[in-house]
């Protein structure tokens, strides 16, 4: 049955700090996330995988002013030690432990395949950021190449590099920004482009820009090659020139940039979580931001992974336009009925608002109306009456116009999805006792127990 819907897998420790979950807890975590999540048998011995993390900063950029300063050079970025944040659970950049168990993962059904990891940053040197947060050929025996996108390309802005592949755009494309040297075309390195795999390694955060990070702004934004995105040519590697990074044409960027390469698996850190993403931004101070979620999350379909995270940061996925665009094209679903969540907890046990940024960073970047939603209640929903006998279960429901689907389970088995006609359930049920989970728009639950 569960073969018609999109599985996400939402998984969350049971230490109550997320600097607490040890190295042995975080690779049991991998791999229970990823079997919910239905495996990595996709991935055939042979193929080129690429993995790539988010390592946008490795620092957390408190207050008003500093994010100003992620246009300047290098240097800024490593000035003072003190304020490169660690290497695990720091919910800004994707802990290295979970790229390791990842990359175990890979190579134990794809021995001889190529693997790279790439990364391209937003902020400092990429390779620096690989170093400083443990991505490094110590840690990871099993990987071909780390690959820093700061190098793809030979000199700025050389759209014909060997290393460089430029594609057309796609035919429903919505950014209407590119500068006339991009000739209409999207700029990929040459062996991501290539690869036959990808697995997106995000971070779960809000964004002060596009609203919420996940599997495929990590993708649409992260891998673009610094040579050829990034705003000047004197050092910098910060991309807001080269890309509009306002709401909308943010998002439309990132709808056909992702759709000419889309992702083929996304594994979410949310070992801490991250408000004022994506690196702090406007935050009153970096303890402030992170938010102790103690979460891993993973799905084969990207598109209903970054519906489900959208909701559990506080962000309504329908503002969402690129994801409606991308799942119109068939490359993944945002309908909530059609997704279902397997884990050891619920959407609506974790979701809560994450802070963004107030004041002048507020008034800079600012996200529209009806982005982050407030909606928190539960929806309306009463077991009138319910019999179970002869394998049959027949329950009467009295629910609100809010409800979108109730889920049944028979222990933690799902037994069904209705997605109608709630008032008179009539299905095929084993066993004597059961749940029944009413969910509205945003994940709410009332659960009813029978």
């Amino acid at each position: 049955m569960e073969n018609k819907f999109a599985t996400v897998a939402l998984v969350q420790s049971q230490k109550k700090q997320s600097d607490d979950i040890t190295t042995e807890e975080v690779k049991n975590m991998v791999r229970e996330t990823v079997k919910l999540a239905g495996g990595l048998s996709f991935i055939k011995d042979g193929q080129t995988v690429v993995l790539k993390p988010n390592l946008i900063s490795t620092r957390a950029i408190t207050g008003q002013i500093a994010p100003m300063r992620m246009a300047m050079p290098y240097a800024d970025a490593y000035k003072d030690d003190s304020k490169i944040i660690p290497k695990e659970a720091n919910g800004i950049t994707s802990d290295y432990r979970i790229a390791m168990e990842l990359a175990t993962m890979i190579r134990e059904v794809n021995p001889s395949g190529k693997l790279y990891i790439m990364e391209s940053s937003g902020d400092g040197s990429t390779t620096k950021n690989l170093e400083l947060m443990g991505y490094v050929k110590a840690n990871f025996p099993q990987v071909d190449e780390i690959i820093s996108l700061d190098y793809t390309g030979d000199t700025y802005r050389n759209v014909n590099a060997s290393d460089i592949v430029g594609i057309d755009a796609p035919k429903d494309q919505k950014y209407k920004k590119l500068a006339s040297w991009m000739n209409n075309k999207y700029y990929f390195d040459k062996k991501y482009y290539e690869s036959d795999v990808v697995i997106s390694l995000t971070c779960l955060k809000n964004h002060q820009n596009a609203g919420f990070t996940g599997g495929i702004k990590n993708i649409a934004i992260g891998v673009m090659p610094q040579q050829i995105y990034r705003s000047f040519k004197n050092g910098t590697v910060n991309r807001g020139m080269a890309i509009s990074h306002e709401f909308y044409a943010l998002g439309n960027f990132m709808h056909d940039y992702y759709a000419l390469k889309p992702a083929d698996f996304v594994f979410v850190d949310g070992l801490s979580g991250l408000a004022y993403g994506p690196a702090c931004q406007g935050a009153p101070s970096y303890n402030a931001a992170k938010m102790n979620m103690r979460l891993m999350m993973a799905s084969k379909d990207i598109i209903a992974n970054d519906t489900i995270g959208a909701l559990i940061v506080g962000v309504n996925p329908r503002s969402m336009l690129y994801m409606k665009s991308l799942a119109d094209k068939g490359i993944g679903t945002t309908d909530l009925t059609r997704i279902i969540v397997k884990g050891n907890i619920r959407v609506d046990q974790i979701k809560k608002p994450f802070p963004t940024p107030s004041g002048l960073l507020g008034t800079v970047f600012k996200i529209p109306d009806g982005v982050f939603y407030a909606n928190y209640n539960a929806p309306k929903a009463e077991l009138k009456s319910v019999i179970v006998e002869d394998g049959k279960l027949k329950a009467t429901l009295n629910v609100g116009s809010e409800v979108i689907k109730v889920e049944i389970y028979n222990g933690s088995e799902l037994v069904d999805v209705i997605t109608n006609n709630f008032s008179l359930i009539d299905i095929e049920f084993s066993g004597s006792s059961g749940t029944l989970i009413a969910y509205d728009d945003l994940l709410n639950a009332t659960v009813l127990t029978f």
